[in-house]
């Protein structure tokens, strides 16, 4: 049995388009959001409401969910440690980037935070 001439062209450029298609889902920026520009921590208030309590981070913009206070609620996985990277910022004085729940996104004042990134 015999191969058609046509079917090495065609894999090449099936092989071709799948590896352009992938480089460029793997070059594009991962970008959660809803996530902020990069701004300084100006404080942070500790507030023991319900079993957990939760902490207000107060930032130098309004620009990200129309707001300057965000909400760490301590009850949810990893609480501690976006409070941690909160206080370690506002200690350095380093930038950081808000990101807010997928789920509920931004709410104004108080707007629930998912992570905070640390910039150098």
């Amino acid at each position: 049995m015999m191969m058609n001439d046509a079917t090495p062209g065609i894999r090449r450029r099936l092989g071709a388009g799948l590896a352009l298609t992938l480089a460029l889902c793997l070059s594009a920026p991962l970008k959660a959001e809803p996530t902020s520009d990069q701004m300084t921590i100006l404080s942070l208030r500790p507030y023991m409401d319900g079993p957990a309590g939760i902490v207000y981070v107060h930032v130098s913009s309004t620009a990200f969910c129309n707001t300057d206070t965000f909400a760490i609620d301590m009850s949810r996985p990893g609480a501690k440690e976006a409070y941690a990277a909160a206080l370690a910022a506002l200690t350095s004085g380093k930038n950081v980037r808000l990101e807010a729940f997928n789920s509920t996104g931004c709410n104004g004042w108080a707007t629930r935070l998912q992570s905070i990134f640390i910039h150098a």
